[in-house]
């Protein structure tokens, strides 16, 4: 519990960061034996997100806590990155991706070693054979999840996922930024360019987790649209791993016959267009906010 408290605390250092996720790691390989390298780093962030489930008090991650089934679908979208390293390289790489997320204003002193180690996958990446060499090194956890966990956008629907982040979170400076991003420089962002490549992991985390989210919403939506069944739509859309305040306000524009949600086409989204019915804002409502809520987890 006191390293716990360390973690956790108001003044964390980078160091009891990195122990804390190394400690749960080897409680995760020595749990199972023989597992894939993603199932170990999942469970070490699982581990870690139960940790902080006993001490923390924030209202805003209230909520989340007994939200077991999101958990899961996060530790596996942040670690997979990592997840074709070997040991040790995979568990510091995750280390040090959580400093830049619990602290980042501390994180720039690691930013060497971590270009060290993740350089080769960006490269793997943009190459576009990440996901041979991760079915290679994740058999079971490949098997076990199945295809539809793996979403690897191009560039166009990057380009598009811009479009639409800037529409819905003109009032969110991050998503606003990243919208404009990946409108403007998305091939940047997929080779690293000039980003640190804290920011390009975690952008990458954030753009698959969005269009993982979007697509199961969208599939629930059009299966709402047959049979009218609310209760299935919320069940299966990824609602259900929303706090209940989030679910409101879903709900509420999911009930809008027309909002202010941005344009079609290639032009820059803007408010004030009212051509988006309530029910497809709604779905990118969920997406986004499951996105967001990967962050609070740290």
């Amino acid at each position: 519990m006191k390293l716990e408290k360390r973690y956790f605390g108001r003044k964390a250092h980078p160091k009891d960061i990195m122990d804390y996720f190394e400690i749960n790691y080897f409680k995760a390989r020595k749990s199972h034996l023989n597992e894939d390298e993603h199932q170990y780093l999942i469970d070490a962030l699982l581990l870690v997100f139960e940790g902080w489930k006993t001490l923390d008090t924030s209202e805003r991650r209230l909520g989340l806590w007994d939200k077991e089934t999101m958990w899961k679908s996060l530790a596996f979208n942040e670690t997979m990155l990592f997840s074709v390293l070997d040991y040790p390289a995979s568990i510091r790489a995750l280390s040090l991706y959580a400093v830049y997320k619990r602290i980042p204003m501390q994180s720039y002193q690691y930013e060497d070693a971590y270009n060290r180690i993740m350089t080769p996958i960006v490269k793997v990446y943009e190459s576009g054979a990440f996901i041979d060499v991760y079915k290679v090194k994740n058999p079971r956890v490949m098997k076990e999840m199945g295809e539809k966990e793996y979403v690897f956008p191009n560039i166009e629907e990057l380009k598009q996922i811009g479009i639409e982040l800037m529409g819905q979170e003109a009032s969110n400076m991050f998503y606003k930024r990243l919208g404009e991003y990946l409108w403007k420089e998305e091939s940047k962002m997929l080779a690293g360019g000039e980003l640190s490549l804290f920011t390009w992991t975690n952008l990458n985390n954030k753009i698959r987790c969005f269009c993982k989210k979007l697509a199961r919403a969208r599939e629930a939506l059009e299966q709402y649209q047959k049979d009218d069944d609310i209760e299935r739509f919320i069940a299966n859309s990824g609602m259900a791993d929303l706090t209940a305040l989030e679910q409101k306000h879903v709900l509420e524009t999911f009930v809008l016959e027309k909002v202010p949600y941005g344009v079609a086409g290639e032009e820059l989204a803007t408010f004030g267009n009212w051509n988006e019915t309530g029910e497809e804002a709604a779905v990118k409502d969920i997406a986004r906010e499951i996105t967001l809520n990967a962050d609070l987890l740290y």
